[in-house]
C-alpha cells in the first residue's frame, strides 16, 4: 500500500490523476529523502530517446493515480532537472513520467521515490505523573511506551518526528498538549529516543495522510 500526502491546491479543483504506466527501469529519479515545507525539493533525472521532451514529475493520490506536481524538459542526452516545493507535510511519492498522459493512458515512467516532508513545529514531552493511566487513545502508559499527543490527528495516525539528526516514527496516542503555542507532546520514550529533554522545535510529517489533511 503506497504511502501518500496531498497537495494543497487553494481551493481549486484536483487535476484528474495519470494513469499507472508503464516503468522503464532505465527511466532515473532522484530526489533528497527528506525535505520542510516552504523548501526547495531538488529533482533530477534520466530519460532516454526524449531530448527536448517534457518530463512531468508527478506524486501519487490516495486513489492509486498520479498528479502533475513539476516539470522539466530533458536535454540533449536525456538529463532533467527542476524543483519542487511541497505545500503540506506527509509522506509523498514521487515519480517522473513523460508528457501528455490523460487519466486512461498508460505513459513511461520511472519506479517512484518517497520524500518525507516534514513542517517545524513546538514539542513538549510527558510522562511522570501519568505512568499507569489510560491515554485518550485507550494506551495504557508507562516509561517505555512511544507515542504522541495532538489535538485532532485520529488515534493510530504514524508520525514521523525528527530532532537534531534524529528521526522516529510514532503513533498517536493521545489528546493534547494543553500548552499555548506547542503543537505536540511527545512521551517520555519518545523524548528520550529523540534526545529532547525540555520543549523544543522539531520536524513533523503525519503518515498515510486522509484525501483532506488536517492542519497542524
Amino acid at each position: 500500500m503506497p504511502t501518500y500526502a496531498t497537495a494543497d491546491t487553494g481551493g481549486t479543483p484536483a487535476p484528474t490523476p495519470g494513469g499507472t504506466g508503464t516503468i522503464d527501469p532505465s527511466f532515473l529519479l532522484a530526489t533528497s529523502n527528506s525535505v520542510f515545507v516552504g523548501s526547495a525539493l531538488q529533482i533530477r533525472g534520466f530519460v532516454a530517446n526524449a531530448a527536448g521532451q517534457t518530463v512531468n514529475i508527478q506524486s501519487q493520490v490516495a486513489t492509486g493515480g498520479w498528479v502533475s506536481v513539476a516539470t522539466a524538459t530533458a536535454d540533449g542526452s536525456g538529463n532533467f532537472s527542476t524543483t519542487w516545493y511541497p505545500p503540506t507535510a506527509g509522506e509523498y511519492q514521487l515519480r517522473a513520467a513523460l508528457s501528455g498522459a490523460q487519466a486512461a493512458d498508460t505513459t513511461t515512467a520511472s519506479t517512484s521515490h518517497a520524500v518525507r516532508v516534514y513542517k517545524r513545529a513546538r514539542a513538549s514531552w510527558y510522562g511522570p505523573g501519568f505512568y499507569g493511566k489510560r491515554t485518550a487513545c485507550g494506551k495504557r502508559l508507562n516509561r517505555a511506551t512511544t507515542g504522541v499527543a495532538h489535538r485532532t490527528l485520529a488515534c493510530g495516525t504514524q508520525v514521523a518526528i525528527r530532532y537534531a539528526g534524529r528521526s522516529i516514527v510514532v503513533p498517536v496516542i493521545d489528546r493534547g498538549p494543553f500548552s499555548r503555542g506547542v503543537s505536540w507532546d511527545l512521551t517520555s520514550a519518545t523524548a528520550k529516543k529523540l534526545g529532547i529533554t525540555v520543549t523544543s522545535r522539531v520536524g513533523v510529517a503525519p503518515i498515510m495522510l486522509p484525501l483532506t489533511a488536517p492542519a497542524l
